[in-house]
């Protein structure tokens, strides 16, 4: 199995951010922040104070992140400028793999995001019509998703996971793909794990968090037709039935990945969007 992943030049920065912020574990008991003991491992999440030192002036303009605030203040820009798109997650970062589906070790803003090629094998899984709205359709402008060469549908899952846009109440059905795509903020991650090979308290620490995240969709209370979308995407392709158990079997996995993605630096981007949504002209 070959993983494609998205690497035009947002992906890249989100994928060095997220090679750059070192992942630290979250014992249980805390809040957000490590703490010593013989507490169990909960999460695995990035530290984010040293975006500082590693964030490029390149990317917040990537963002439209003004260099100066408007508002007579004249404050510069800082890191913490980034909280309202999460940082450097692809859903948040960019609205054209928004709709992007993978899980997380929890619902921290700075959880892990490569939990599914490494305890599965598998790639995003994505409504097949990408869902437009609010500024955009105004201007009649589609939004669309990126799909990265060497994409590869492994199957399709039809269910009804969307609540009705205007508000009735009723959900419609949706055709669900299961994909060999990555972003570039799960592919850093797995970069950093390389980069920290010889740190085996912290690769037994990340498999603590990957085995206490992977019931995560079923403590969310997410509606039971997604949970069972998700699971259908697990049976399409996964490559591994469980998270890792021992650092030798996580670093296997991590050079397996390493060893089988092919990048994509100028990503399609997919244009077929939802009728029941998108109101533009340039729907198939």
């Amino acid at each position: 199995m070959e993983f494609a992943v998205i690497w035009n030049e947002l992906h890249r920065h989100m994928a060095a951010l997220s090679r750059g912020t070192p992942l630290v574990p979250v014992f249980e008991g805390s809040a957000t922040k490590p703490k010593r003991g013989d507490a169990k491992v909960e999460d695995i999440i990035h530290e984010t104070d040293v975006l500082e030192r590693i964030v490029s002036p390149r990317y917040y303009e990537l963002l439209d992140v003004p260099e100066y605030w408007e508002d007579g203040s004249g404050s510069a820009r800082t890191p913490h400028t980034l909280y309202h798109q999460n940082y450097f997650d692809a859903n948040r970062v960019d609205e054209l793999c928004r709709d992007g589906l993978r899980n997380r070790i929890s619902l921290r803003s700075t959880s892990m995001f490569a939990v599914d090629p490494i305890s599965y094998g598998v790639g995003i899984l994505r409504p097949v019509r990408a869902w437009s709205g609010g500024f955009h359709a105004a201007l009649g402008e589609p939004l669309g998703k990126l799909t990265a060469r060497g994409t590869r549908v492994y199957g399709h899952i039809i269910a009804r996971t969307h609540i009705d846009p205007e508000k009735t109440g009723k959900s419609h059905a949706e055709d669900w793909e299961s994909t060999n795509m990555l972003y570039g903020d799960m592919y850093g991650e797995i970069q950093q794990l390389d980069d920290r090979r010889t740190e085996k308290k912290f690769l037994e620490q990340v498999i603590q968090g990957l085995n206490a995240g992977k019931d995560t969709l079923e403590r969310m209370g997410t509606l039971e037709e997604f949970r069972r979308v998700y699971k259908n995407h697990l049976a399409c392709q996964s490559l591994w039935k469980s998270p890792p158990q021992s650092p030798d079997e996580l670093l296997e996995r991590i050079d397996y990945i390493l060893e089988h993605s092919t990048f994509d630096e100028q990503p399609n981007t997919n244009l077929r969007l939802h009728k029941e949504y998108y109101k533009g002209p340039y729907l198939e």
